[in-house]
């Protein structure tokens, strides 16, 4: 089985891993090309030619680099916390709105029609800013305000500056040019 244009897909598919996915570890994306590339073929080829398909993973530059076994073990539990992050925060257990319920009592935000300028032109930014106000969002990465913050004495009144990871995950699905990383 030949398949002379799979190296380039893979090679496509890990460059685009690492723009889009830099949380995925290369490790990672490494056994998945491995298994499509080698092994798959292997077996398929095995299944046409009638002969029995061992499967063992047996590549040295794999199992040869510097401690793979670990590195590959750590990111398949990587993984599995990623995917527990990614649920927590689907449930808005992470948002400023869920920490003001959880902590404040009468909270009162402040300056929420303030917007930004964009003196350096961040690519999408107008665009995040405009759908925050759309979904009446606050359109900014912190929020600001007085509460009465809980605790075992009864409260106490207090000013607070709270991150709006809501916004700010808007706000990194459009990329910055690499001269305006250090603004982030």
């Amino acid at each position: 089985m030949d398949t002379p244009k799979s190296s380039d897909f893979f090679r496509a598919v890990e460059e685009w891993k690492k723009t889009a996915f830099p949380h995925v570890s290369d490790t990672l994306v490494v056994v998945v090309t491995f298994f499509f590339e080698r092994l798959l073929v292997s077996h398929v080829q095995a299944e046409r030619e009638g002969r029995r398909y061992d499967g063992v993973f047996r590549h040295a530059i794999l199992v040869g680099k510097k401690d793979f076994w670990n590195r590959l073990n750590i990111a398949y539990r990587d993984l599995f916390i990623q995917n527990a992050l990614a649920d927590f925060k689907a449930r808005r257990g992470t948002g400023y709105q869920a920490f003001v319920d959880r902590f404040f009592d009468d909270f009162e935000e402040h300056h929420r029609d303030s917007l930004s300028t964009d003196p350096c032109q961040f690519p999408g930014l107008r665009i995040s800013i405009e759908s925050a106000l759309k979904q009446d969002s606050p359109p900014c990465g912190v929020i600001t305000g007085i509460g009465t913050f809980r605790d075992e004495n009864g409260g106490l009144r207090v000013g607070t500056v709270i991150s709006n990871p809501d916004f700010r995950r808007v706000l990194s699905i459009w990329q910055a040019p690499k001269s305006s990383a250090n603004y982030w």
